[in-house]
């Protein structure tokens, strides 16, 4: 804990040009003499700290200070900037490609330790989503009220939350939120949020707990079924599900047995397999993607 918040101290001091003890006392939530031991130990360890007295004061890195490995290891050091790197793929500033300058100045051999492992956050929506992802941050750094229309499976609805933490996970981007309205913590997805508005409004800290991700918390699958999946589409099936509930049969084809969270999502999802995909449990569905394929097929014949 204490290593890891002097780490967060030296990545503070290197993104600011001055912060006070005060400031990072209140944004680590420790006392000022903690921040000042820390601040001693980077010292000690060749961060060239200097600290400026009154109004306008504070501490900060000498200018032009590159950083000495003396403090991380090298692959320590490679792990924040796998981390920085993938930051930065979603970002909409440069702060943390001038984070990543500073940090491997100096360190010929950090940039290639990480070479096999590149991370992009960004989808296809890369500017909207991070055009969102920096709303909510800075809503989130000023504990301010938002409000955006929420489009859900059942409901279009107006919300009201204070936000906590923007999270990654699923593939997706989320907000882990308190809801107004539901008097309780809610994970929204980013690419289902519109019309965000940031309040003048601000809230007092709930400090809630972090979001814990068990499938089971959010999507509660519930649907047993079997489905059989042609050899030609094995490598979708095994990007879609895993090995876990896959086996291979004599023939190539792919069985699939495993739960997911209602009809309104699996049959769409079947369909798009078109006739490289059978269901075999439960029997009732079978006969409910029947219908569903007629009533599709009836909205076409009126086109014709």
């Amino acid at each position: 804990m204490k290593s890891e918040r002097q780490l967060t101290i030296l990545s503070i001091l290197l993104q600011k040009e001055s912060i006070t003890v005060s400031e990072l006392s209140k944004k680590l939530e420790v006392s000022k003499r903690t921040i000042q031991r820390d601040i001693d130990t980077l010292a000690q360890a060749g961060i060239p700290i200097v600290s400026k007295q009154g109004l306008g004061g504070g501490i900060s890195i000498v200018e032009g200070f590159k950083l000495d490995k003396t403090l991380l290891t090298d692959s320590e050091m490679a792990a924040i900037l796998s981390g920085l790197r993938s930051l930065d793929s979603i970002s909409n500033n440069s702060s943390n490609r001038h984070l990543m300058e500073k940090l491997s100045e100096g360190s010929s051999n950090v940039l290639t330790l990480n070479e096999y492992m590149l991370i992009d956050l960004s989808s296809w929506a890369h500017d909207e989503i991070t055009s969102k992802l920096s709303t909510f941050k800075d809503a989130i750094k000023s504990r301010r009220l938002v409000t955006f229309r929420y489009i859900s499976p059942t409901s279009d609805e107006l919300r009201r939350v204070e936000p906590y933490y923007l999270v990654f996970h699923w593939s997706n981007w989320y907000v882990w939120a308190y809801s107004i309205e539901r008097s309780a913590m809610r994970l929204f997805k980013l690419n289902r949020i519109d019309d965000i508005k940031v309040l003048d409004e601000c809230y007092i800290d709930r400090k809630p707990a972090e979001p814990v991700f068990a499938e089971q918390e959010y999507f509660n699958p519930s649907l047993d079924v079997s489905v059989i999946f042609d050899s030609s589409v094995r490598w979708r099936v095994y990007e879609s599900f895993g090995r876990e509930n896959l086996t291979t049969l004599p023939d190539k084809r792919v069985l699939f047995k495993g739960k997911f969270a209602d009809e309104d999502y699996f049959l769409p999802f079947l369909l798009s397999f078109r006739d490289k995909a059978e269901i075999l449990e439960p029997e009732y569905l079978r006969e409910r993607i029947c219908k569903f394929c007629d009533e599709i097929r009836c909205v076409y014949e009126k086109m014709v």
